[in-house]
């Protein structure tokens, strides 16, 4: 996934959503933002901050929650001693942990050279215990692992005050997201891109900038079809007439997660219901992208973003060197699949193959690649690291054909 505006300075601000967001916030906002989720007819919920006001003053708090209602009901839990209650049914020691991944998410968006005063703590700039029961529902929505924002979810949920239906964004989501992993690597912001030019990347990013697709590209195969699950969205790219056709989906392993997966664990007619959406999204691709469609069926396919995280589950080594290039089979992914969608929340954090920032989703995740792989009759996905900054190193000098080149005379 793309940066959100925070990570891009050079994004202008949109006249139509500040004048919205200040109408919610009560005051224009004073520092750089980005929506990280919203309502279904596109009203702001969360907002994702930037470390540093305007002004230069700090920051702390990254996801923001606006909405009035949420605010309201949220208000009145804490106000009947939800603070001391939340404390005391979470564990302090997950907690702690998601306080240190909140700082951090933000932190790695300070220059490396900023001097004077910077933002600190945790969730909410807390940095111990429970301070804001909105800065943890707010981050709970943006996706974050944050098991005091589910606390608040399930009361919510008790007094039927929980809002149903809200979207996470695709382009402004939490740090957790795989391609985001080493966002300065290449020394500058990306800018925000649509889902297409997404999967443009991440199919550059495995046939690299020297060698066109075709024999040898991908383990000796003869085609390549790349198959991205992101955290908002889900991207196909293949090469049709020497030029790469892609096609992005409104399905991610949070916004599946968001839309469909409410109980803990799921109930078996929410897995069927998100399922069931997954697929009428990749029957688009049948009828949009025939050539695309055809070619996952005698292609090698090569998952990217969330497939590696689900390799990791399988191999049960987080974030191990020997996942690039395994093969996760299909006849595995549906055991796993089985074993993951009846577990608790509580029981997938103790997988040792399941990093903590990715238990919240790792199921939405596992119903696209499922769905996916039974749709098309895929028997089995090689698993590659690679994510979009290594498309951008590739697309720098990379030719725009892709059409078959003539054979090079080894002898010159």
């Amino acid at each position: 996934m793309a940066p959100d505006r925070t990570e891009a300075a050079s994004e202008a601000p949109d006249p139509d959503l500040d004048a919205t967001v200040a109408r919610l916030l009560g005051r224009r906002p004073q520092g750089d933002y980005a929506v990280a989720v919203s309502r279904p007819d596109g009203e702001p919920v969360v907002l994702v901050n930037a470390p540093f006001l305007h002004s230069g003053r700090p920051m702390p708090t990254r996801y923001w929650l606006i909405d009035p209602a949420l605010n309201k009901v949220i208000g009145q839990l804490e106000s009947t001693g939800g603070v001391k209650q939340a404390e005391a049914a979470v564990d302090p020691d997950l907690l702690a942990a998601t306080h240190e991944r909140y700082g951090r998410e933000r932190d790695r968006l300070i220059p490396s050279d900023h001097t004077g005063p910077a933002p600190s703590g945790g969730v909410g700039g807390t940095r111990q215990g429970v301070k804001c029961l909105h800065a943890h529902y707010a981050h709970h929505l943006a996706g974050g692992d944050d098991p005091v924002g589910r606390w608040v979810h399930e009361r919510l949920r008790e007094t039927g005050e929980l809002v149903e239906g809200l979207v996470p964004s695709a382009s402004a989501s939490v740090a957790e997201r795989p391609s985001l992993r080493d966002a300065d690597r290449l020394g500058s912001p990306l800018e925000i891109l649509d889902g297409t030019a997404e999967a443009e990347l991440g199919y550059r990013a495995e046939v690299g900038s020297a060698d066109p697709p075709g024999a040898g590209a991908v383990g000796g195969g003869d085609r390549l079809v790349t198959f991205d699950i992101g955290y908002g969205s889900t991207e196909l790219a293949t090469v049709v007439d020497g030029r790469i056709s892609a096609i992005s989906l409104p399905i991610g392993a949070a916004t599946v997660t968001a839309a469909h997966l409410h109980s803990d664990p799921p109930d078996p007619a929410e897995l069927s219901a998100a399922l069931s959406v997954i697929e009428l999204h990749l029957d688009d691709v049948v009828r949009e992208m025939p050539e695309l469609a055809a070619a996952i069926t005698d292609s090698t396919i090569v998952g990217l973003g969330a497939v590696r995280f689900v390799a990791e589950v399988e191999l049960g080594v987080a974030d191990g060197d020997e996942i690039d290039g395994c093969v996760l089979e299909r006849d595995a992914a549906e055991e796993l699949f089985r074993a993951l969608a009846t577990e608790s929340h509580e029981d997938r954090a103790a997988n040792p193959g399941l990093q903590p920032d990715h238990v919240g989703w790792i199921v939405g995740a596992m119903c696209i690649l499922l769905e996916f792989m039974r749709r098309f009759a895929v028997d089995e996905i090689r698993v590659s690291t690679l994510g979009l900054l290594d498309g951008v190193a590739a697309s720098i000098e990379a030719p725009t054909d892709f059409s078959p080149k003539p054979t090079r005379d080894p002898g010159r």
